[in-house]
């Protein structure tokens, strides 16, 4: 996976009492690191983040 400015890993943080997690959303990998990846972390342009923010 290529690092990419605009972009982030869509993620939820999550706290419950003294305990801090954070849980990321996984996709299906590419097919040629389907051999080596059983999950993908999910890239979220900031772009489409900002839109959807905006909708009434």
């Amino acid at each position: 996976m290529s690092s990419r400015r605009d972009h982030f890993i869509q993620g939820a943080p999550v706290w419950q009492g003294r305990e801090q997690r954070v849980y990321v959303v996984t996709i299906d990998p590419p097919p040629e690191q389907a051999p080596l990846h059983v999950r993908w972390p999910r890239l979220v342009s900031v772009v489409d983040a900002v839109a959807v923010s905006h909708q009434p």
